[in-house]
């Protein structure tokens, strides 16, 4: 009879959420032990292309739901607050069959590590007496030495006290747990045999390690944070060399290259082109290349526009001199490597905590939210990047210290090192009895 992997991998979310764990997961793999990754059907080929076991996450694709988030989350005032609150009570929860993909997947594993979207992968481990990590991109976990990864962009580049980062920390899992306490003890109580747990149990996740999937050249682990979590360094890819020489997108003038990439963001429109990036580009004699993604135009025979060809994002990233993008971890994580400077444009969520802190790292110049980003502001910032040539030297720098770490490593020895331990000592809430 075939082994059984000794560690399940689940991880959800859009390509930045997922991809990082993949390559994380690979390391482990690499090292000998028996890996499944699960996720959704859309990256079955970055999993298996890995060479990794892969199982299908059935339910909704994120994507859908990220969409609406993104959506619905355009305003700050108490109307649009209550509305989004209803939003995600009826959508940020996992839908039945994703529940019971995770009771099943849970069976396989020695050890279950999952990204941040999958979090209830730790409820079918408790159940069946398994050991699980938390993987993470960003630090979701309380600290008294910056603010919540959410909020206004304004927020986040303000010091504030111990006390007042702390409070931030636990208004925003008050908030998730208004939303999940109902099904999560629903499902635990009548589905896995369990007894209900409190909102401290659901918001610090006691006897759970936490490995944090950035640099600590970027954000070092706060001092006040458990010390079985480690911030290990980014989770890149095995290295590849970028192809050089290719005429079609080398530019002579490379500080005056903008690589333009916004992910997987849907408030992105053509209008965004046409009326804002093209006509700065023209007024500050820049040309343009265009990533992949939702608003992404035709590059046709734009004169300001490099054609991309089949060229990878980290291709890419070696044609330009700066990046245009929206501070997901993932576009932070490999231009930061590349030791490119930024403009940094976000639209949600912990984006607007890595805008924030580019901008203290000296990478980057005052970000603006993208929505409220107009010509003029386009402009000025692509001046203020070209006459200030701080931003390149210190991205430069910090590029070095990054390309030093190796995240991956450091994560993969880590689980490994979890596996062989036995029994995770931690629970996050009695059997039902």
């Amino acid at each position: 009879m075939k082994a059984e992997p000794s560690v399940t991998f689940v991880a959800a979310g859009t390509k930045g959420d997922v991809e990082p764990v993949v390559n994380l997961a690979r390391e482990v793999a690499s090292r000998g032990v028996r890996v499944v990754f699960a996720s959704h059907a859309r990256f079955a080929e970055s999993v298996t292309g890995a060479g990794l076991a892969f199982e299908v996450l059935e339910g909704t694709d994120p994507r859908q739901v990220l969409e609406g988030e993104m959506l619905s989350n355009q305003a700050s005032n108490p109307v649009s607050l209550g509305r989004r609150w209803r939003y995600a009570k009826r959508n940020f929860h996992p839908p039945t069959a994703v529940l019971r993909c995770y009771e099943e997947l849970g069976s396989k594993a020695g050890l279950v590590v999952f990204g941040m979207l999958s979090w209830p992968m730790l409820h079918v481990a408790e159940q069946l007496g398994k050991k699980a990590v938390a993987a993470n991109l960003a630090p979701f976990y309380p600290t008294g030495e910056f603010p919540a990864p959410v909020g206004p962009l304004g927020w986040h580049r303000r010091r504030h006290t111990t006390l007042v980062n702390r409070l931030g920390f636990l208004t925003m899992a008050r908030y998730a747990w208004s939303c999940d306490q109902e099904w999560l003890n629903e499902w635990r109580m009548g589905q896995l045999g369990l007894g209900r747990i409190g909102f401290r149990q659901y918001r610090l996740k006691p006897g759970v390690p936490h490995l944090f999937g950035f640099s600590p050249a970027v954000l070092p682990k706060p001092a006040d944070w458990p010390q079985e979590h480690q911030v290990t360094g980014y989770w890149f890819p095995p290295e590849t060399a970028p192809r050089v020489g290719r005429s079609e997108v080398k530019d002579p003038a490379k500080t005056k290259t903008i690589y333009v990439y916004f992910g997987s963001n849907p408030l992105v429109t053509k209008n965004f082109y046409s009326e804002v990036l093209f006509p700065a580009l023209e007024v500050t004699g820049c040309r343009a290349v265009l990533g992949e993604g939702w608003g992404e135009p035709t590059e046709g025979t734009n004169p300001l526009v490099i054609p991309k060809g089949d060229r990878s994002f980290e291709e890419l990233l070696a044609c330009a001199g700066v990046v245009m993008h929206h501070g997901g971890a993932g576009t932070c994580a490999a231009v930061l490597r590349r030791g490119l400077p930024s403009l940094v444009y976000p639209f949600f969520g912990e984006q607007k905590f890595w805008a924030a802190r580019l901008e203290r790292l000296g990478v980057c110049p005052p970000a603006v939210m993208h929505r409220q980003l107009t010509r003029e502001m386009l402009i000025a910032q692509i001046k203020e990047m070209l006459a200030n040539p701080a931003y390149a030297r210190n991205a430069a720098a910090l590029g070095e210290k990054i390309r030093g770490e190796d995240g991956t490593a450091v994560g993969a020895a880590r689980i490994i090192e979890l596996l062989k331990r036995g029994k995770q000592s931690g629970a996050t809430g009695a059997r039902k009895s």
